[in-house]
């Protein structure tokens, strides 16, 4: 059975097409297009029959016929994920508990949020301590609804929405054994336009995944202004070298000499600091920021029967 891999990004939407089964996968196609202009906000679709004409199109050129399809969501103010230390108790009472628990931990009306979670089962823990740990993932459920209609408009048939994090664990990681990671500390940094994900790895588990408001626009922005070129060429300047160590020794002296003034006033590259306080924890949040290395993930609902 075939089944669509999509990423909607705020600069681009990918698209794999993969067959077969656990262990024994094939790509059968695979494409990009751009995502038109304003219709992709802070990770959340804003204009649904754009990106809906879009991935249509995308499918089109590359003659993919597939329907079936599995994405993600990810959004700076619409997703949050985290682990909770929660007593420990029966699956039928965490049923009725976890609304409630979630709803201490999300930035978003608790009227307004749909949601997933999952118990994690430690290597090593005791069934007889007090406490258990729980996965859950939340997310703005106008985000999730919008998601579903682009995917519809498009005719495509949505079996699971996963969360990002947990997504780029399962396909970079994990592998499709499901055997990877294990005895290793392993780093993602997944680069947007817009937005960074970062999540650190140790032995299957996610201890630390993060979104982090800059990309590659922000370095884009960062060169132009630190070259005195247009932010086009300044594109084509960073996809063609991809380092500061690669740049041509007379843009480097003019981006060393376009710093010089502000660094006077604080001992960093003005156009490369991108802020060492975005990774600061909150020191009274316990929870480790991860979430376990599972086979299935987690889905909102049942994206199969979604109408």
């Amino acid at each position: 059975m075939a089944v669509l891999g999509l990423d909607i990004g705020s600069d681009t939407i990918k698209v794999v097409e993969m067959a077969g089964k656990r262990g024994h996968l094939k790509l059968l196609n695979y494409g990009i297009a751009p995502t038109p202009p304003g219709a992709v906000a802070n990770g959340d679709i804003a204009d649904v029959e754009q990106i809906a004409e879009a991935i249509s199109g995308l499918l089109k050129n590359r003659r993919i016929k597939t329907r079936k399809v599995v994405t993600s969501v990810q959004g700076q103010q619409s997703v949050v994920v985290r682990i909770i230390k929660v007593h420990r108790v029966s699956r039928s009472e965490l049923d009725e508990n976890m609304k409630f628990e979630v709803e201490r931990h999300i930035p978003f009306s608790a009227s307004s949020f749909i949601m997933d979670y999952m118990p994690i089962d430690r290597p090593g823990e005791s069934p007889d301590s007090p406490s258990m740990e729980v996965l859950f993932a939340a997310a703005v459920d106008s985000m999730i609804e919008d998601h579903y209609a682009a995917l519809h408009s498009a005719k495509l048939q949505p079996k699971a929405i996963d969360v990002q994090p947990l997504a780029l664990s399962h396909s970079l990681v994990e592998g499709p054994d499901l055997s990877g990671g294990l005895e290793q500390t392993i780093a993602l940094v997944n680069i947007g336009a817009n937005s960074t994900d970062l999540g650190v790895i140790k032995d299957g588990l996610l201890h630390f995944p993060r979104s982090i408001p800059i990309g590659g626009r922000s370095i884009t922005q960062r060169l132009s202004e630190g070259l005195g070129v247009s932010e086009q060429q300044a594109e084509r300047l960073k996809r063609q070298f991809g380092s500061m160590r690669a740049l041509p020794p007379e843009l480097a002296a003019r981006l060393k000499r376009a710093a010089e003034p502000a660094a006077a006033e604080a001992p960093t590259m003005p156009a490369l600091d991108f802020g060492s306080d975005l990774f600061d924890l909150d020191p009274e949040d316990s929870s480790d920021m991860g979430f376990a290395g599972m086979s299935g993930g987690l889905s909102f609902g049942d994206a199969a029967g979604a109408g």
